[in-house]
């Protein structure tokens, strides 16, 4: 590439691997190579409304995935285990069609000779005349004070406090549930592979998904785990039934989404 350019410009350009002008991604596979110009720059999981950081934080586009998974389209939805709040935030932002220019601006395209700021003044300008700012059925539950905090932080920086209801409860127990009604049930439970006690996980799967069944009979819940036969032992047990799942990475973990009905 740097031969070609040389070239036909009569410029040879210089190799920076920490801040490069231009990224250029080359996959081989098998007979097949892929060449690809990297157009958004940083990972588009990476939002820039998370302030605060939880210590087994989702990715947002796993949360959105799960939401994809799970049909969401605005309906009452409940995070059991919410912690920082990503699966609220991104249905709150996926229900108000909040594009992800509202909180990013650095994109690599800018820096590509094909880049017309008109056309993408006016795609932003679509983009943001879209948003609605109705008011959804968003209830996130987090057991710890600290969580809470750090939730509502993330809520207010995300533009989406005024639609998302924290409740500092024990997910647990089924009093927790006795005030909230919901269509559909997202969440990110414990692994137990760095915070947890593996030998408890088992235990709790099967405790919390007792509880939501006695509460939800009949919703989807959409659950994403590493701790996989531990789960899978526990909707066997209670006999919930798996629609089905799919395998993901997550922080180097091997994982597994379900979508279950209760």
């Amino acid at each position: 590439m740097i031969d070609s350019y040389m070239k036909s410009r009569g410029v040879k350009l210089r190799v920076n691997l920490d801040e490069p002008d231009v990224e250029i991604s080359v996959f081989v596979r098998f007979n097949e190579v892929l060449i690809g110009v990297n157009t958004t720059g940083e990972s588009l999981h990476k939002r820039r409304y998370r302030i605060y950081n939880h210590p087994a934080a989702l990715k947002a586009t796993l949360a959105s995935a799960m939401l994809r998974l799970g049909e969401y389209r605005g309906q009452a939805l409940l995070d059991p285990l919410c912690g920082g709040a990503t699966i609220p935030i991104e249905a709150a932002h996926m229900a108000r069609k909040y594009p992800v220019v509202l909180f990013r601006k650095d994109y690599y395209f800018t820096k590509l000779p094909l880049h017309d700021p008109k056309i993408e003044s006016a795609v932003r300008a679509r983009l943001l005349e879209s948003i609605n700012k109705d008011k959804y059925e968003i209830t996130c539950v987090e057991i710890s004070p600290k969580h809470v905090k750090g939730a509502l932080i993330n809520l207010k920086n995300a533009l989406v406090e005024d639609t998302i209801k924290v409740l500092n409860r024990d997910s647990t127990r089924t009093e927790t549930y006795r005030d909230i009604k919901t269509e559909l049930i997202v969440t990110n439970p414990p692994y137990g592979m760095r915070t947890h006690n593996l030998k408890k996980i088992s235990l709790f799967y099967e405790t919390l998904l007792r509880v939501l069944r006695e509460v939800y009979s009949g919703v989807k819940a959409v659950l994403i785990t590493a701790s996989i036969r531990q789960l899978e032992a526990a909707t066997t047990k209670i006999g919930i039934t798996t629609l089905h799942s799919r395998k993901v990475m997550h922080g180097g973990l091997p994982a597994k989404i379900y979508v279950l009905k209760l």
